[in-house]
């Protein structure tokens, strides 16, 4: 289904916390989206990049940890802790690991995260970045789905 333009995102763009809305938003609210399907605290993630994508060379420097960071902590973009996500992570006893892998993808803005909740609980999800702060979550425990953050969705585990 194809959505209208919006005025903030497609025109003026995100509400966000530079230097990237591809790197930072999108980084963040794929982050935020995953934490909600973990639906547990946090205990560590793993976060993949593959090694012939666009984020492996420059993930750090156009912010992308910052926004994983934030997101996973379920820090709001704008909160000022951003700055400092990994050493706040490190306080809560939360490991975040950032891993360059190989791994099949179809866009070069694709992020595996493997998060791990305190019962031991996880979920892999595989999301791309599409520009502008939009994103899509690809794929949740090896289903294909289509998650975009701008409708309800629900995820049942069996």
């Amino acid at each position: 289904m194809k959505n209208l333009p919006g005025i903030f995102n497609d025109v003026i763009g995100p509400v966000m916390r530079g230097p990237s809305s591809s790197h930072t938003a999108a980084s963040w609210r794929i982050a935020r989206i995953g934490l909600n399907i973990l639906n547990e605290p946090l205990k560590k993630a793993l976060i993949e990049f593959d090694k012939n994508g666009a984020w492996a060379p420059n993930y750090r420097e156009q912010g992308t940890t910052m926004g994983i960071d934030g997101g996973l902590l379920a820090l709001e973009i704008t909160d000022e802790r951003m700055k400092v996500a990994d050493s706040y992570a490190r306080e809560k006893g939360i490991t975040i690991e950032y891993k360059i892998s190989s791994f099949p993808t179809s866009h070069a803005n694709t992020v595996r995260l493997t998060l791990t909740g305190i019962s031991q609980k996880k979920v892999q999800i595989i999301a791309v970045s599409l520009g502008g702060g939009s994103f899509e979550i690809r794929s949740v425990n090896g289903f294909q789905v289509q998650l975009c953050g701008d409708l309800y969705g629900i995820i049942i585990f069996t």
